[in-house]
């Protein structure tokens, strides 16, 4: 059974409050100590509420149950996690190199 709209959402604006958190905890490092376990951890939760978002059973499912008057948006929101997915790895990569660098 294909969840509601409503409990997709529900669950994704709690995933959204948590990925905050981790923004929040990343911004508000002083030094790269510490830097790598945050930002994998971020990344991990990026995919993971993604692939809720888009796959069979997310949100994006219970949008184009509603027509195809989504689909412009939905293309601009996969780009957009696209996006944030590469710049987050990018970052990760960089600190990684930083913490070897570092030891």
């Amino acid at each position: 059974m294909t969840p509601t709209f409503k409990q997709v959402y529900d669950e994704l604006a709690e995933e959204h409050r948590e990925l905050t958190v981790l923004v929040k905890r990343v911004a508000a490092l002083h030094s790269t100590i510490g830097l790598v376990p945050l930002l994998e951890e971020l990344h991990t939760s990026l995919i993971k509420h993604f692939s809720r978002e888009q796959f069979p059973g997310g949100l994006y499912e219970c949008m184009g149950a509603y027509g195809s008057r989504h689909h412009d948006e939905l293309k601009i929101l996969v780009r957009d996690h696209c996006t944030i997915l590469s710049a987050v790895r990018g970052l990760l990569e960089r600190a990684r190199i930083a913490d070897q660098q570092d030891q």
